[in-house]
């Protein structure tokens, strides 16, 4: 591993002091946006972001000098970083990740702490967590979701959340579980039966559900092509306020508008609003997850097109999810209903 001088990544106000014989541990914090965070969070991120860390260092005993084991320069061989000329110095870690960096599984930076002390040295060492997303497979309301930060929504706001597999390798099998309906009262949770799956949860908060906490549920994405099954799970959390818009999606607008179906409710036809840049294919599912239709979609010349659903009057009433997928893989969800 290369060795570079001093790093750091725990609070001590989040609990990482420890003692050894006498001998206080080093300890640090791990600053992402200007937040402190454990080092057992996940960063997530998407190709394009810039990741900007600062980590510095700490010790009670002022004359030490701290040193760093790490394998950044292994692990992430096109990141880039700085360091400050201090016996306590601070590192800050600058990160651009491209499409070839995404993966379920997050990036590990193993950092190793050393005080260096004398007669007993106080080293601890941790691992930074940095997933990398597929552009278009977590949105909220068609747009990208900040994975970082909380989501808040008020009464009336739609919540729409779609995820879907990122596994690069389309032989391997995705399954996608969640303990949402549990936790968002009277949410939907609807997953088609894709090889890859990708889910959708649907909710609306009511005045009922304003709480100064928030609803905290997961999403867990078991991939079989790992020996024996692995599990990667994403952490949400909504909070329902009395005021204000909906927070917690990426400040960057989508190039399309989303997609729309109307009318919702419907009782025999139904037509699809999508955005004249859209193309790809517009997959039906029912509620139990099976695919009933799969609609072709072209690019048009006017500001919206019309995409008429010609089997919606053979269709039983019930809950109904389209998943629109274009040709690089973004997807846009959407939920309606046909009624008697």
């Amino acid at each position: 591993m290369k060795k570079i001088f001093a790093l750091s990544v725990l609070l001590l106000s989040l609990g990482f002091n420890a003692f050894a014989q006498g001998n206080q541990m080093p300890a640090g914090g791990l600053f992402f946006k200007n937040k402190a965070i454990p080092f057992s969070q996940i960063i997530e991120l998407f190709p394009g972001d810039t990741m900007h860390l600062v980590l510095s260092t700490y010790d009670p005993n002022s004359t030490d000098s701290i040193s760093i084991s790490t394998d950044l320069a292994t692990v992430l061989p096109t990141a880039t970083y700085t360091l400050s000329n201090s016996k306590q110095p601070v590192l800050q870690i600058q990160w651009i990740p491209t499409n070839a960096d995404v993966r379920l599984e997050p990036h590990m930076i193993l950092v190793g702490i050393d005080d260096n002390a004398s007669p007993i040295r106080g080293i601890s060492s941790n691992h930074l967590r940095i997933r990398v997303n597929k552009p278009g497979s977590i949105t909220l309301n068609n747009n990208p979701v900040n994975l970082n930060e909380e989501i808040q929504l008020q009464p009336g706001s739609p919540f729409n959340l779609s995820v879907s597999s990122l596994n690069p390798n389309l032989t391997d099998s995705i399954r996608i579980t969640s303990n949402v309906a549990s936790v968002l009262p009277g949410s939907t949770f609807i997953t088609d039966n894709a090889k890859q799956q990708t889910a959708a949860i649907f909710w609306v908060p009511t005045a009922s559900h304003v709480n100064a906490q928030p609803f905290t549920f997961t999403v867990s994405l078991q991939d079989s092509s790992v020996p024996g099954g692995k599990q990667y799970t994403y952490t949400f959390n909504v909070r329902v306020g009395n005021a204000g818009g909906v927070t917690g999606v990426r400040q960057e607008v989508t190039q399309t508008k989303p997609i729309q179906a109307y009318p919702n409710p419907f009782t025999s036809q139904l037509t699809f609003k999508v955005d004249q840049k859209s193309s790809g294919q517009l997959l039906i599912y029912n509620a139990l997850g099976q695919e009933v239709d799969r609609i072709l979609v072209s690019s048009g010349t006017s500001a919206e097109q019309d995409i008429r659903w010609e089997k919606a009057p053979q269709m039983p009433a019930g809950q109904y999810f389209g998943k629109l997928v274009s040709p690089a893989g973004e997807v846009q969800t959407i939920k309606f209903m046909k009624i008697q």
